[in-house]
């Protein structure tokens, strides 16, 4: 994680070069106080040239105390403007500012900067992409079997046939291309009219070339999961400016676990009939699911039912 002091100096350098890319940036410099001449301690003091002629002096100011920044703060800070003639002020704070605070810098012109460092965004705006997941899971169903195909007790006995079809496979190697096929064009209908994912569903059906009476239908298919990354789960690593809403940084969507069913925490599952594909988005979809391991392990040794 940035320590305060240098996430502060990154977003003072940031704020410099937006100005003036040639700017001249003062840490814990020392300004004549115009009514004394005493030399006044500052945090920093930014010299430059608006639009290359007008030069300005800018005095900014950081705050890393664990309350907000109140009314009387403001005021402070409007003293020593004055104090050392510059032509705007910048306040930083780690912790924010009260509401009277915002109105009188406002008023005053005072430009107030949240600091941020790798934590959850305290305001929306300081999002500047939503995060979206969508996630893959196998169905499976047996359509039909007949002949030797009858004799199959369990579902392990079914994945466990080898040396099946025209190219010898094993059953297990036949559900996962058929798996594969599904979720391939799923995701090619998407990357073409993206959108919530399509269900899609590939048929597999096998015949015995030397009994016609044994055949076996299943169906194996993709079904996604769409989730949203929650607000609080993102991470913020910037300074966000409360007077024109703008955001300097760095944004982490939250943390993809890849092993669970879920995704973790950081995310909330989305109704795929009022999903829409968002302006500033990131979508991340998963891919590689085995269909075969996710069969065995769903169903295993239980008994394939009677009828099928």
């Amino acid at each position: 994680m940035t320590k305060p002091g240098r996430q502060f100096e990154l977003a003072v350098s940031e704020f410099a070069k937006s100005l003036d890319e040639k700017a001249t940036v003062l840490f814990d410099h020392r300004i004549p106080d115009r009514d004394t001449g005493t030399p006044r301690q500052v945090d920093v003091w930014i010299e430059a040239n608006l639009m290359g002629h007008w030069p300005v002096g800018v005095l900014v100011s950081c705050k890393d105390h664990k309350r907000p920044v109140s009314i009387s703060g403001i005021g402070t800070f409007q003293s020593e403007l004055r104090s050392v003639g510059a032509s705007c002020g910048v306040m930083y704070s780690s912790s924010g500012f009260s509401k009277p605070a915002i109105q009188k810098a406002r008023a005053i012109g005072i430009t107030c900067c949240v600091l941020l460092r790798d934590e959850p965004p305290r305001v929306p705006e300081c999002l500047w992409f939503t995060s979206y997941l969508f996630r893959p899971s196998v169905r499976f169903d047996l359509v039909r079997r007949i002949g030797k195909f009858t004799s199959l007790d369990t579902w392990n006995d079914l994945l466990s046939i080898k040396d099946i079809g025209v190219n010898h496979n094993s059953m297990m190697q036949l559900i996962d291309g058929a798996y594969d096929e599904a979720e391939r064009a799923s995701r090619d209908r998407y990357l073409k009219a993206p959108g919530f994912p399509e269900d899609l569903v590939s048929t597999l059906i096998l015949d015995d070339s030397d009994c016609e009476d044994n055949q076996l239908e299943l169906q194996i298919g993709v079904h996604w999961k769409g989730f949203m990354g929650r607000l609080e789960s993102n991470r913020i690593t910037g300074s966000f400016c409360l007077n024109n809403g703008s955001f300097r940084g760095n944004q982490a969507c939250p943390v993809i676990d890849l092993k669970g069913s879920d995704p973790g925490e950081g995310w909330e599952e989305i109704d795929r009939d009022s999903f829409t594909q968002p302006k500033r988005g990131i979508v991340a979809m998963c891919f590689g699911t085995s269909a075969s391991k996710s069969i065995r392990d769903a169903l295993g040794g239980q008994p394939i039912p009677a009828g099928e």
